[in-house]
């Protein structure tokens, strides 16, 4: 079990899996944009498809409208949308400016597309929109990685006005892991029991929203209200966007039952800003300000809840109501005390911390009326 802070962090572990696959490969993406990591990424798997390993790629067409409307505004995937995606993007793009984005979204097709596309060992989905914000691989049904990076450069070093992103993934070598994720992914299994799997009783969970046409599981936001109300000390919340009521409720509950809480969220988000802020906001009035909000300076990407410095939990689950409520989605929760990873958990806040600013009144945060209004219809 291996924490991986940030993309190179996670590159650099997925690259390696991929070059040492021997059997089969499974991904699922919300996010692969035509750029640097995009492209290396394909190549490597083009490779590894070219000495036999088969290869599924599960990529989710709702992506897109993102795809289209930040940072290189290129898809490696999508290339004809239809007009209510493209007006989507557009939209996004206009009400969303970054300095140093594409000011045009014309599709350039990567020269390696065709061949991935044709490949006779690779299997691609990616015409549906499946609304699958989950972001995992899977090596020779044995070793798995799974969190919240998504495939595009500015996970690896910086978005395109300079801010660092900070996001995780995990590297799991255990093939009855493997086995259980893979199964939690049906529908009709009780996600809520610990998985042990070993004798030593390592309790793995992992939290699924899960759908297709007839069936919906959409335990997110219970399984998190349960971890967050279980809470005896601390809980510290690294999250790119808050806006879920019942979460919030369960963190002023928390509060009031004495637990220490810690929230570090975006300065400036690239999506649902000023929501995050007005959300914020209320929580701190909710929670009598005994709660402390930090706003960092670079982008948080990751979503991570620590709590009493012995459970975490993160893969791709923001606090807003469009992970409870209309995506599918993929967490995982364990002990950060048994698997050892506190080391690299309390260095990646102190980075984090180091970038922020605590705010002590939720005065001081600054978002636009209109704005959250037009977000929360939106969202």
């Amino acid at each position: 079990m291996k924490l991986l802070v940030n993309g190179q962090a996670a590159f650099d572990c997925i690259f390696k899996r991929i070059d040492e696959a021997r059997h089969s490969i499974e991904i699922g993406m919300f996010i692969w944009r035509n750029d640097q990591i995009g492209n290396a990424l394909a190549q490597k798997l083009l490779l590894a498809a070219d000495r036999g390993v088969k290869i599924t790629i599960r990529k989710d067409k709702l992506g897109a409208i993102f795809e289209y409307c930040e940072e290189t505004r290129q898809s490696f995937f999508h290339h004809n949308l239809s007009f209510w995606m493209k007006f989507q993007a557009w939209f996004l793009h206009i009400s969303y400016p970054m300095q140093g984005k594409s000011k045009h979204c014309i599709q350039t097709k990567s020269p390696l597309l065709k061949r991935i596309i044709s490949h006779e060992n690779i299997i691609i989905n990616c015409e549906q929109c499946l609304n699958d914000h989950s972001k995992y691989y899977i090596f020779d049904h044995a070793e798995m990685i799974i969190g919240g990076v998504n495939v595009e450069d500015k996970e690896v070093d910086m978005d395109v006005e300079g801010k660092k992103y900070h996001d995780y993934m995990v590297h799991i070598n255990n093939e009855i892991i493997v086995k259980s994720f893979r199964k939690s992914l049906e529908f009709g299994v009780d996600i809520h029991r610990d998985i042990h799997c070993d004798k030593n009783k390592k309790e793995i969970d992992f939290i699924i929203n899960a759908f297709d046409k007839n069936k919906k599981r959409m335990q997110a936001r219970e399984a998190l209200v349960n971890r967050i109300e279980q809470a005896q000390s601390t809980i510290v919340i690294v999250m790119a966007y808050i806006s879920d009521l019942k979460l919030m409720n369960s963190i002023k509950k928390a509060v009031f039952n004495g637990v220490k809480v810690t929230i570090y969220i975006p300065r400036k988000a690239n999506f649902q800003n000023d929501v995050n802020l007005f959300f914020i906001s209320k929580l701190m009035k909710k929670c009598n300000n005994q709660i402390k909000i930090n706003l960092c300076d670079d982008m948080i990407h990751g979503k991570l809840i620590w709590i009493d410095e012995k459970y975490v939990n993160f893969g791709s689950i923001n606090f807003n109501k469009q992970a409870m409520d209309k995506l599918q989605e993929c967490n995982i929760g364990m002990r950060s005390d048994v698997y050892l990873l506190n080391e690299s958990i309390i260095k990646s806040i102190t980075e984090i911390q180091e970038n922020s600013q605590q705010i002590h009144c939720p005065t001081k945060l600054d978002y636009d009326g209109y704005n959250v209004f037009l977000e929360r219809m939106l969202g």
